[in-house]
């Protein structure tokens, strides 16, 4: 039986356009964990209104289109295999809710003025991690951190530190650059020519695919025996 798997990230996850992309196409490209849960939470338990998905999640708040729960709702149960990137420790909060992190660039000073940023601690990033395997009731879960190309900055920081409780968790992690670098490949080769690197160019996108999806198989096979 063919194993459905679900994305939770941005645009360096394109290359697994072949599986679902629901959350990050209708919901919101997540970047930290405390929104994770809140696309997760809203799966589970459509605590948000339609009118609240518009200042919370990235798609809705683009499109100015609420998104409905009863139209998304099978998306866990139907999962087999989380793909989650993790790429940043700031989380965004309004009215009590974590939003993604545009909303102020999409919404008006009232909502500007009210947004609360937070530096998540280490022991906060564990513990939304414990939460969201047990929300999603599976640790057939892959966390992917940032692109990572130094050893002093927040990102390297954080990529350790998901690297770190994932294996003190049991949790398959991917840095990418590592993987690719294992695999003989420059990063500086793979990604776009920017002042802070973000994103694959086209050949990035093919090698961090066969990344991706030796990892897929991995789990596929080892729930399968």
């Amino acid at each position: 039986m063919k194993k459905r798997i679900t994305l939770f990230g941005s645009c360096r996850l394109d290359s697994l356009n072949n599986y679902n992309n629901e959350i990050r196409n209708k919901i919101s490209y997540t970047y930290d964990t405390k929104e994770i849960l809140e696309v997760i939470k809203f799966l589970k338990f459509n605590h948000l209104s339609p009118e609240e998905t518009i200042v919370t999640f990235r798609t809705p708040m683009m499109t100015k289109i609420p998104v409905y729960h009863k139209e998304l709702n099978e998306i866990i149960e139907n999962t087999d295999i989380y793909v989650i990137e993790i790429c940043g420790k700031k989380s965004y909060k309004y009215n009590n809710i974590c939003v993604h992190s545009a909303l102020a660039q999409f919404s008006n000073d009232y909502i500007r003025e009210r947004i609360i940023i937070d530096q998540q601690s280490d022991e906060e990033i564990e513990t939304d991690i414990i939460k969201i395997i047990e929300y999603l009731n599976t640790k057939n879960i892959i966390i992917v951190s940032h692109i990572t190309t130094d050893n002093i900055s927040e990102r390297y920081k954080l990529s350790n530190l998901l690297e770190n409780i994932c294996l003190k968790h049991n949790i398959y992690f991917i840095n990418p650059v590592k993987e690719i670098t294992k695999k003989g490949y420059n990063i500086y080769d793979l990604v776009i020519n920017e002042p802070k690197i973000k994103h694959y160019n086209e050949n990035g996108h093919k090698i961090i695919k066969e990344i991706y999806e030796e990892y897929i198989n991995n789990i596929i096979e080892n729930t399968t025996e």
